[in-house]
Order: structure tokens, then C-alpha cells, then sequence
């Protein structure tokens, strides 16, 4: 077997490897966990509180994220596009939604957005998940493989029944509409927060909405931004050419092993194809590192709070070196391990 065929357990193994030894708090998950069409059920087809097994959640997530640091620690997440059904919207998204209350009490995804501030001593983080899924969501004609509500693969008379996504022509606008008030709640939260930190946890890279997200990082003072979508792992720190939020920073964590990574993944795994990362949070400084399929230590960067309004630098350093997690800085309170997970649909 090929690196590509087994790569959302190279990924997990090393997972386990680093939590054995920098434990974390909990994880974020940034979205598309069922490939390729999300659950295998119809959407609406139980009420919200009731988990119907597939199968999926057991043999593609519970039996993969296993061992000393991993097991018992809350999964933080959003939706992606797959998990709506790729190029369909009927699949059962609620599902993960309700598993939220399953039987593995790991899972945290109690809604398409949602918030939580995470108290440490001395400082605090506030996290904002949202559902960014509207770009996807295009006319029922257009784009028949990759539109959430395309004709193509549903019936014209499908719906999601009490969920309120009543049909193909009125898809586009149930997205755009929870978008609508997606934007109106997020610019209100990061105006009351009161947290040291603010952090946006969604599946679509930044770059879909330039000036949206330009707004908030300006206007509020947002810290970073954790994305999937992606298929493999970037850091755009505060001095990166191509980091046009500086001195916010953004990550693109989409390389979980779910799906074909953008680019073919070496041997070894010393790449940025497959992978996590590792947020380190103190009241002064977070630092981001990345943590490739083989166990490589490929980028790493150290962020300080933006303000509203405040500029400041940084330097980003790239490490090439096999990394087994000895050297730590004892005064900086660990917070976790992210990266979009891709739980492959088996």
C-alpha cells in the first residue's frame, strides 16, 4: 500500500505519538469528516437528540483516535461541504450534530455555529465555529460534482424535512441565509469579547471572502483563523508573503488523510501533504507548529495579540528535523492538537 492509502492512520499514529508525551486539552476539527458523502443516512430522518449508527462514527473516527492523551478529550468542530453530502444536501449532517449527545462523549458539535470560551489560569480563549458552507452552495444546474445543491444526484421533491431545508431551488438560500446570520452573530461576539484571545475555527480557507474576513481581524483585533478544505497543511504566520491578514494569522489544516492530499505525499512523510498541527497557548503568545504523516516537525511560528488595531511582527522559521516533542517551554499552557481529520467513509 501507497502512502495515500493508508494516510488518515499514518496521521492518527502520529497524533497518538505526539499526545503521549504533550497531552492535549482538546482538539479542533475543522470539517469534512465522511468522505466522500458525508453520512450514510437521509437528513431529517430522526429528531436532533437521537444518534441512528451507520457505523461510520465507529470504525472511521472512534477506532482511529485511540491511546494515552487522545482518548476522553472533547473533539471541537464544524461542518464541511462533504459533510452536507459533497454534491448533494440530504445526507445526514444532523447526525453529527446529534452525536454530539452520542455515546462517546468526545464529540462536541452542538450546532452549525456555536460558541466557547476556554478558561486557563490567567487568560482565556475565545472560539468561534462557524459554518462557512454557502460557497458551495450554488444553483441547482451548476457544477453537478462539487455543489451542495446540485439536481443531480437528489430527487426534486427531497428535503430535510423539520430542519427547514425544504428542497433543491430553495438551498442556495437556506445557505445564504445562515450565513446572514452567521455574520450579524460573529460580528456582535468578537465585539463583546472580553477573551485574550479570539480564534475562528471554519472549514473554508479565508481566501473565499477576502474582505470579510479582513473586516473582523481589523475592526476586532481577531487573532487566527483555523481552516481545512484544503488538501494538505500551510501556516501563514504574521510575516508570511502570502498572508494578506498580518498580523492575524491563518492555518490551512485540510490534510488529514480523508481524501487524496492536493500533491503526492513522500515516503517518508517529511511534507506538508498529510498532517496536524499543534497549537502551545499562554496570555503572551501561541505558538503553531505543524507535525507532518511522518512525524516531522515542517513549520512552526509564534503569534501575539493582534488588538484592535494593532500591528506588531513576527518571524516564521521553517524546520526540516525529525521531532519527538522533548523540548518545551513549561511556562505555556498546552492547548491542543488540530487539523482536519477527514474520517474516511468505509
Amino acid at each position: 500500500l501507497g502512502v495515500d492509502d493508508v494516510a488518515q492512520l499514518r496521521v492518527a499514529a502520529q497524533m497518538r505519538v505526539r499526545a503521549e508525551h504533550r497531552t492535549p486539552d482538546y482538539l479542533l476539527n475543522v470539517g469534512d469528516n465522511f468522505y466522500w458523502s458525508g453520512i450514510n443516512l437521509k437528513c431529517g430522518i430522526a429528531p436532533a437528540y437521537q444518534v441512528i449508527s451507520t457505523g461510520q462514527f465507529e470504525w472511521a473516527y472512534e477506532h482511529i483516535y485511540v491511546g494515552t492523551g487522545l482518548e476522553g478529550k472533547p473533539w471541537l468542530g464544524v461542518l464541511g461541504n462533504h459533510d452536507y453530502g459533497g454534491y448533494r444536501f440530504d445526507r445526514g449532517w444532523d447526525q453529527l450534530i446529534a452525536y454530539t449527545w452520542g455515546i462517546g462523549n468526545r464529540w462536541v458539535l452542538p450546532a452549525q455555529y456555536w460558541r466557547q470560551i476556554v478558561r486557563y489560569p490567567g487568560f482565556s480563549v475565545d472560539y468561534f465555529f462557524l459554518d462557512t458552507n454557502h460557497f458551495m452552495a450554488q444553483p441547482a444546474s451548476a457544477d453537478s460534482e462539487h455543489n451542495i445543491c446540485s439536481d443531480a444526484h437528489v430527487k426534486k421533491n427531497t428535503t430535510c424535512g423539520d430542519l427547514g431545508l425544504a428542497g433543491i431551488e430553495a438551498c442556495p438560500g437556506w445557505f445564504r441565509d445562515t450565513w446572514k446570520k452567521q455574520q450579524k452573530w460573529i460580528h456582535k461576539g468578537l465585539n463583546d469579547s472580553t477573551a485574550d484571545w479570539q480564534i475562528v475555527v471554519t472549514h473554508f480557507p479565508p481566501g473565499w471572502d477576502i474582505p470579510f474576513w479582513k473586516e473582523l481581524c481589523y475592526k476586532y483585533g481577531l487573532d487566527l483563523i483555523v481552516t481545512g478544505h484544503q488538501h494538505d497543511q500551510e501556516l501563514f504566520g504574521p510575516n508570511h508573503p502570502g498572508n494578506w491578514l498580518a498580523p492575524s494569522a491563518y492555518v490551512i489544516s485540510g490534510g488529514g488523510g480523508g481524501i487524496t492530499s492536493e500533491n503526492p505525499p513522500s515516503a517518508d512523510g517529511n511534507d506538508d501533504q498529510y498532517g496536524f498541527m499543534e497549537l502551545t497557548l499562554s496570555k503572551e503568545v501561541i505558538e503553531i507548529q505543524t507535525i507532518s504523516h511522518g512525524g516531522f516537525l515542517r513549520w512552526s511560528d509564534f503569534l501575539k495579540p493582534r488588538g484592535r488595531e494593532v500591528e506588531f511582527t513576527s518571524v516564521t522559521k521553517k524546520k526540516n528535523k525529525k521531532h519527538h516533542s522533548e523540548s518545551e517551554d513549561r511556562s505555556l499552557n498546552y492547548g491542543g492538537i488540530f487539523g482536519n481529520f477527514n474520517f474516511w467513509d468505509r
